[in-house]
């Protein structure tokens, strides 16, 4: 009898931490959904420093896109024509 139930406390103690240890079935699902976040967050920056290093290669190459460099200046002075209407939309930064 005593056997029996020494048993069953041991392989309690051995599903309870399976599932909810350190490494175990929770931990696994929360750390594959970190993982997932920060993969889509790496696509996101690495499409955006694609476009950056196209602009650079752009704007120092000889055959340089005229409307590329005044899009780049007004944005970096924030400034505009005056027969132009600016639009500015923030992005919501989490």
């Amino acid at each position: 009898m005593y056997k029996l139930l020494a048993l069953a406390i041991i392989i309690s103690y051995f599903i309870y931490h399976g599932v909810t240890g350190q490494r175990g079935i929770i931990s696994t699902i929360d750390i594959d959904e970190k993982i997932l976040e920060g993969t889509k967050k790496l696509n996101i920056l690495q499409k955006e420093r694609s476009l950056i290093e196209y602009k650079i290669r752009i704007l120092r190459s000889g055959s340089t896109d005229h409307d590329l460099i005044d899009e780049v200046i007004r944005r970096g002075l924030g400034m505009a024509d005056p027969n132009e209407v600016v639009i500015i939309i923030k992005k919501n930064n989490k």
